[in-house]
């Protein structure tokens, strides 16, 4: 799971690579768009609501895998 999640970061953020100890505010497309994206993505492949205030929290790529439980 910590793959696909990193892939629609990817995806949503337009990188070739991400780094799970990256800020996330450092990216140029991390934005309230890039964060709902995520959040249909984790909605997706989780089946859990995540709502903006929580996203809004995660500073962190690493900030996502823990909120998630992954490892």
């Amino acid at each position: 799971m910590k793959d696909q999640i990193l892939s629609e970061l990817k995806d949503i953020l337009e990188l070739d690579d991400i780094d799970e100890n990256a800020k996330l505010e450092e990216f140029n497309l991390w934005d309230s768009l890039a964060q709902l994206s995520l959040a249909s993505a984790i909605e997706d492949n989780f089946q859990i609501e995540i709502d903006e205030g929580t996203l809004s929290n995660f500073v962190y790529v690493k900030d996502i895998f823990d909120y998630l439980d992954i490892k």
